[in-house]
């Protein structure tokens, strides 16, 4: 009784502790930037879940999460990782300067004053030259679309299964599976078009949009970004479609709100968003109805991620030697061990019969999860302070960037980028392609566009 009282008063009190935090490395979670959404990311993820868990409230997960003694690990390790990120924030400030959005926007005036306008100060030919950079790169994602699906076979599309439209053998998860981790080829070449280069393309197009509405634009929009919801929701993944709604939103909270997140206008999103991820729950989840669905979804949102990192724990606790770096990258076994994909491997070991079925799943966790595996607690200790220090300086980085649609695209796709580490490992940020390639990208548009794409002026 008396541990349980003190566990729910560190688990209130700390958030506050954050909060001081947070401010004092000039961070708000109001605010759009890297650092914050990634706090953000981690207390929903992996923080406001733990009470359900630890009193088995929620009846489906407290079948596998039973040790309480676990559950007490993963808060502890979560909250000193969030310590030791905001740590980092805060020298990182010292180091870096502030992340106030619009100081770098314009260090001057404040160029969000409805006495200024957004203006093109150069020729009509640069704009039609953005566009058909941006043509450029969607037509490139949509052709290799069009490969990866000739791949998967239509027949076997995860959507198209679950809605019993095609005549494949294939289950809803074995097809998921397929397009995925069990993927025949170099799946990360196919996501890098598919999903990040043809994001990054729709975040720029929208941002060019909001800031002046050519009809070119929303020609080239449209299309976009029903090819972008195609992508999203084909292998029947939950998280993806609400990571592009938030991402939009994003890009109009930078341009038309001084980058701060209005309550006020958040809201209408989130009642698309449920509804979106109620109707996946109940015609690909086998869910009931839209009470099922919802309590599928709150479970899958706050508890999904901590269960995930308690296995990791039982795992290397109990039934595995630390990894001592194994699961790092290897490309082309240029290191003297061998890769282990720890995803895949503690998934295979907390649900075998999923592999009987010939299904490959796969089970991310916090990136302090993976840290654990390698190094134990001296992994959990060390990392997380340099983390939030890389995050805030990658941060301080892009907003010295020109303001202009380009940069705005740029920004948001790392916040989604680096959010995941709520969810995932960090070793796969050590030889990162997919971040390399889009700021490759972002350089190519710049230089073919022209200097200062877009430029403020007094109206």
């Amino acid at each position: 009784m008396v541990e349980d009282l003190c566990f729910l008063f560190l688990w209130f009190l700390f958030p506050f502790l954050w909060h001081l935090l947070l401010k004092s490395a000039g961070l708000s979670i109001l605010r759009v930037s890297i650092p914050s959404i990634v706090i953000v990311a981690i207390y929903i993820y992996q923080y406001v879940g733990l009470p359900v868990l630890y009193f088995k409230l929620d009846w489906q997960r407290a079948v596998l999460v039973t040790d309480k003694y676990l559950i007490l690990q993963v808060f502890f390790f979560t909250s000193i990782t969030m310590f030791f990120m905001l740590f980092g924030f805060i020298i990182a400030r010292g180091h870096c300067g502030s992340l106030d959005y619009r100081k770098y926007v314009n260090l001057k005036s404040n160029i969000f004053n409805t006495s200024m306008i957004w203006n093109f100060n150069y020729s009509k030919y640069s704009v039609f030259r953005l566009h058909v950079g941006l043509l450029l790169s969607i037509t490139a994602s949509f052709l290799v679309l069009i490969v990866y699906l000739s791949k998967v076979g239509i027949q076997n599309v995860a959507l198209f299964v679950a809605l019993n439209t095609t005549s494949g053998e294939l289950s809803t998860g074995e097809a998921r599976s397929a397009m995925g981790t069990s993927f025949d080829g170099s799946y990360h070449w196919y996501k890098l078009f598919t999903h990040d280069v043809l994001i990054f393309s729709l975040l720029v197009l929208t941002g060019l949009y909001l800031i002046q509405k050519r009809i070119i634009t929303f020609v080239l929009l449209v299309p976009t970004f029903i090819i972008a919801t195609l992508v999203m929701v084909m292998a029947t993944e939950k998280t993806q479609m609400a990571e592009l709604v938030i991402s939009l939103f994003l890009v109009y909270a930078l341009i038309k709100n001084e980058g701060k997140i209005s309550i006020k206008k958040f809201l209408p999103v989130v009642i698309v968003l449920v509804s979106i991820l109620s109707l996946f729950y109940i015609y690909f989840m086998d869910s009931e109805n839209l009470e099922s669905a919802i309590f599928s979804l709150s479970s899958r949102l706050f508890t999904g991620q901590i269960q995930s990192a308690y296995h990791y724990l039982d795992y290397f606790q109990n039934n595995h030697d630390y990894l001592l770096g194994r699961s790092f990258p290897n490309p082309g076994g240029i290191f003297p061990f061998e890769h282990t994909e720890i995803t895949t491997e503690v998934m295979a070991w907390q649900f075998p019969n999923e592999i009987a079925l010939g299904i490959v799943g796969s089970m991310p966790t916090i990136f302090w999860g993976d840290m654990y595996a390698n190094f134990g607690i001296l992994g959990v200790l060390f990392v997380p302070f340099f983390v939030g220090y890389l995050i805030y300086f990658i941060n301080s980085i892009v907003l010295r960037q020109a303001f202009n649609p380009l940069s705005v695209g740029l920004f948001v796709w790392l916040i989604l980028h680096f959010k995941v580490i709520a969810q995932t490992s960090i070793t796969s940020f050590f030889m990162d392609i997919y971040m390399l390639s889009i700021i490759t990208i972002f350089i190519i548009l710049s230089f073919f566009t022209g200097k200062g794409i877009m430029r403020f002026r007094y109206r």
